[in-house]
């Protein structure tokens, strides 16, 4: 990897942070990315899955009251595989640097104490710095107007245009989060519809008529993203597309763009890089992005996980719950400056480290 240039003008913007705040899910996708914890509940129980959906805790009922997702918490907290409000908002609080802050998970919107820190967030940093990326059963939870009020943007998975018999998703996953979301944009929200490319979805019919329903509904923008063997994704066998697949179908969805005027087509980091080193290694993991996982730990890229959603040790700079962001750049910086080469938006103050 090539060194930060020390001596060249640092872009004095923002830290950019992906904040996985839960793992709960209330979908169990094969290839999730950080191995969330699948949440179910029947009638006298409520399962936990986690270890790549191996793993299953069972809550007895026995008439306990509230949301299936809170007890749900409340037992992984009791298991250090979560934390707890007072931690996540020390962790806010640790946050001393001017940023831009995506709060994802898991579903972050299942958990009633996450739009707790997320308001804070927003009185901390404007909401326009503000976004979420959830699902449609998250979205389906909250006060539309509400969370209008608190964020800039909000982020959502669509990469498939029916929704049934979909590709390593639950039926009903993509038809539920795009008709739940576009209620957040008739609020004047921005919304982002990220599309992880596939073998299975980047043929030129499919490719049009996933633009088509985006298009249809309003949605404004795409984010055209990259695979990552990671999570549950790390165990799974399927061929990646090619350096001229990722091409060709960037071509489509921009000619697609040109025709109907929106969504307007960005394009993934992850992605821009492995096109440009004409690489599909899977061991490419830059990001403009920062992570911060379920239990405040911070790494260099929201992608370098492992099989079960760990961070890969060699990416993580340290643990936000007792530590300030500006101390972890500024020991991180003086100690290695090739981790931080993605990060384009560092704030004056964490340039001064250098």
């Amino acid at each position: 990897m090539k060194l930060l240039n020390t001596n060249s003008k640092v872009d004095p913007l923002k830290i950019k942070i992906i904040w996985n705040i839960t793992k709960i899910c209330a979908w169990d996708c094969e290839f999730c990315c950080v191995d969330a914890y699948h949440v179910s509940k029947t009638k006298n129980e409520i399962c936990i899955k986690s270890k790549g959906l191996t793993m299953a805790n069972r809550i007895p009922i026995n008439g306990s009251t509230g949301q299936q997702y809170e007890i749900a918490k409340n037992f992984l907290v009791s298991q250090k595989m979560e934390i707890g409000l007072i931690d996540k908002l020390q962790i806010l609080n640790n946050i001393n640097l001017n940023s831009n802050i995506d709060f994802s998970g898991g579903d972050p919107l299942l958990l009633q104490e996450n739009l707790a820190v997320i308001e804070k967030a927003a009185q901390k940093f404007g909401k326009e710095n503000i976004s979420l990326t959830a699902t449609g059963i998250g979205f389906s939870l909250i006060d539309v107007d509400a969370v209008a009020s608190l964020v800039g943007g909000v982020d959502f998975t669509y990469d498939f245009p029916k929704s049934e018999n979909v590709p390593f998703r639950p039926n009903g996953y993509n038809h539920s989060n795009l008709s739940k979301v576009m209620k957040l944009a008739s609020k004047g929200v921005s919304v982002t519809a990220q599309i992880p490319l596939s073998e299975k979805n980047i043929s030129e019919d499919i490719i049009e008529k996933i633009f088509q329903d985006l298009h249809s509904a309003g949605v404004r923008k795409i984010l055209l993203m990259r695979i990552f063997p990671v999570g549950r994704g790390s165990d799974m066998k399927f061929n990646y597309p090619s350096i001229k697949d990722y091409l060709t179908a960037i071509e489509k969805y921009k000619s697609l763009q040109s025709k109907y005027g929106f969504p307007v087509v960005n394009i993934q980091t992850g992605l821009k890089k492995t096109i440009e080193l004409g690489n599909t290694s899977n061991e490419i993991y830059d990001s403009s992005h920062l992570n911060i996982n379920q239990l405040g730990i911070l790494s260099k890229s929201p992608w370098a996980f492992d099989k079960y959603g760990e961070p890969i040790p060699e990416f993580v700079i340290g643990d936000m719950k007792h530590n300030s962001l500006s101390d972890l750049l500024g020991i991180t910086l003086k100690k290695d400056l090739n981790i931080m080469q993605n990060l384009r938006f560092l704030s004056n103050k964490a340039a001064s480290f250098l």
